[in-house]
């Protein structure tokens, strides 16, 4: 695992690794907020690069 430039900008910088991570998001209630909807769209898009995610919470309301 290491950090590659993503631009000529040295602040953009991407993860690559050569197998998937296992990725736990923790966060203490997953209810209506900014915060809780970064962690779900992170989680979304790590998933989607192929990378194993679990979000742990001690709080979820199914209905929102």
């Amino acid at each position: 695992m290491f950090l590659s430039q993503a631009s000529n900008d040295f602040s953009h910088y991407y993860l690559t690794t050569a197998s998937p991570l296992d990725v736990v998001f923790v966060h203490p209630d997953l209810g209506i907020g900014g915060a809780q909807r970064l962690i779900v769209d992170a989680a979304v898009a790590l998933q989607t690069k192929g990378h194993n995610v679990r979000i742990v919470t001690s709080h979820h309301d199914p209905k929102q």
